[in-house]
């Protein structure tokens, strides 16, 4: 039995032993650890290995490069798709004078197209992604309109998607006006 401190160069320990308090400035453990309480780390901790938990994961934030699920994802929450924003260019089938505008991500959108003088049935507009999928993603487009009009005479399609860009375009000649399109794109 030691009163006060005690500082050895080195220390092996056979079997079975009990500490009320150890501090330690560096630890390296070649063999399995098992903690039965609470695991509370001051700083970062880093694990180059697999991961295995057992119970539930809790945390703040979580920033991740990738991640694959192996079951159904259920959210409390919404998705939010961050990311820049994707360009927009008009289709010559938008009319002369035609402008777009483009709010969202790669994944989420709005599409805006003023048509222009001479509207006809093709490409209205193409996105061009900010990063390219792996393979052809699908993409939903809706039209969005305060117009019955503008929508119904328009007859929209998504005429061509590959892995950078996806293309808005009428079956008809469009009405003049503005039309929007939300658009949802998953890989």
């Amino acid at each position: 039995k030691v009163g006060g401190e005690l500082n050895l160069p080195g220390i092996t320990v056979s079997g079975t032993s009990e500490f009320d308090e150890v501090t330690i400035n560096s630890l390296s453990i070649a063999g399995d650890v098992s903690v039965q309480g609470v695991l509370n780390v001051q700083n970062n901790l880093s694990v180059s290995g697999d991961g295995s938990f057992g119970g539930t994961l809790s945390a703040s934030s979580i920033t991740l490069d990738s991640i694959q699920l192996n079951g159904d994802v259920s959210f409390g929450r919404h998705i939010d798709a961050g990311g820049r924003t994707p360009s927009v260019s008009a289709g010559g089938a938008a009319g002369s004078g035609s402008t777009v505008t483009i709010s969202g991500t790669d994944t989420a959108g709005t599409v805006s197209v003023n048509i222009g003088s001479g509207a006809t049935a093709g490409n209205l507009a193409t996105v061009t992604f900010v990063s390219a999928f792996s393979d052809n993603p699908h993409v939903v487009i809706t039209p969005v309109s305060n117009s019955a009009a503008t929508v119904s005479s328009g007859n929209f399609y998504l005429s061509n998607r590959t892995t950078t860009a996806f293309t808005i375009a009428a079956a008809s000649n469009p009405s003049s006006g503005s039309i929007s399109f939300d658009y949802i794109v998953i890989d």
